[in-house]
């Protein structure tokens, strides 16, 4: 048993105070706030009447477009396809089913399953990927029939 220190209790004792790594480091603070000045709005009709504006001389002087563009593979749609196949997959499998898998397909769903492990810190498994993949491909099929993927293999496959 460690033996009590006898300035632990003496109440006019001074209090220790501990070091940190950070001393001698600035301190973090908000960010000053800066005046944002607004121009009035200009009616359309006076834009019309000004003169064109002269071409700039120099590639730094021109405009820049800093628009928002929309990533091409974000649209509602597969948002809304992601959002039917998380439902599914949410639903517990009530019927019990075997497949058949080759070496390289059981070996790259091990690799996914590592990969997700170790970069995100996710739990997933093989039968979670087969039903993710399954429902893919019923709803693909639901919105694209004979253009659906399913569709063109299985027509590949028996030709």
């Amino acid at each position: 048993m460690k033996e009590p220190r006898l300035t632990d209790f003496d109440p006019n004792a001074k209090v220790p105070v501990l070091a940190s790594p950070l001393e001698g480091y600035p301190a973090i603070t908000k960010p000053a706030k800066t005046e944002v000045r607004t121009e009035p709005a200009t009616p359309k009709a006076q834009l019309t009447d000004l003169p064109a504006a002269p071409a700039s001389k120099s590639p730094s002087d021109q405009p820049r477009n800093h628009d928002t563009m929309t990533p091409r593979y974000h649209d509602t749609e597969a948002m809304d396809l992601i959002e039917t196949i998380r439902k599914g997959v949410r639903e517990l499998g009530e019927k019990a089913a075997t497949h058949r898998f080759t070496r390289e397909e059981k070996a790259a769903l091990q690799d996914i399953e590592y990969t997700y492990r170790k970069q995100y810190s996710w739990q997933t498994s093989e039968n979670e990927m087969t039903r993710i993949a399954i429902h893919w491909l019923i709803e693909d099929y639901r919105a694209n029939g004979e253009n659906s993927i399913l569709h063109k293999v299985l027509k590949a496959l028996k030709s």
